[in-house]
């Protein structure tokens, strides 16, 4: 079987209802990722400051 010429291949296929969503989705997962991340590296911050005062009484009291 002879091998095809690419200009034998083309197709005139319809857009899908789609369009480029899934391309889109996978480039924002990997900020959704990055960004839930620095919310977690700041939820451990807001932790510390809450804490530090209640660390510091203890200390002082022992």
């Amino acid at each position: 079987m002879p091998l095809l010429m690419l200009s034998d291949v083309s197709a005139n296929y319809a857009p899908t209802i789609w369009g480029d969503h899934f391309l889109s989705y996978a480039a924002s997962m990997e900020v959704d990722i990055k960004l839930e991340q620095h919310i977690q590296e700041l939820k451990e911050e807001v932790k510390r400051m809450l804490m530090a005062p209640v660390n510091k009484l203890q200390k002082d009291l022992t």
